[in-house]
């Protein structure tokens, strides 16, 4: 079999400092666990670059089912826990629903949630 090992040099004019041994992760959503759940799950997105962030619930017609968080985060991991609930403390049918992160840079990310009862 043939092995190939590509190596490349990236530069950049970003000054934000890293410290050493430090990996920043991608700004995403990790898989919520559990999924499928039932009644609530846990929902971890990285943060890649300090600002404001929106987490929302959306079910599968594209409508806005659950705000989580809205406001500024650090850069990092952080968890939101839904509870399977609309912003008004309905809960809400089995189906698939869609967890979405966006910040003010315009990363977005989203992961597909499962709900059974």
């Amino acid at each position: 079999s043939l092995v190939v090992t590509v190596s490349f040099l990236v530069t950049t004019n970003d000054p934000t400092p890293v410290p050493a041994g430090q990996v920043i992760p991608a700004f995403a959503i990790e898989s919520n666990y559990p999924n499928p759940f039932n009644p609530a799950t846990t929902i971890a997105l990285n943060v890649d670059t300090p600002g404001t962030v929106r987490l929302e619930i959306f079910d599968a017609r594209g409508s806005l089912v659950r705000r989580l968080h809205e406001g500024h985060l650090a850069t990092g991991r952080h968890e939101y826990r839904w509870d399977g609930k609309t912003d008004a403390g309905i809960p809400v049918s089995s189906g698939v629903f869609l967890a979405r992160v966006r910040d003010t840079a315009g990363h977005t990310a989203t992961r597909r949630l499962m709900l059974i009862k």
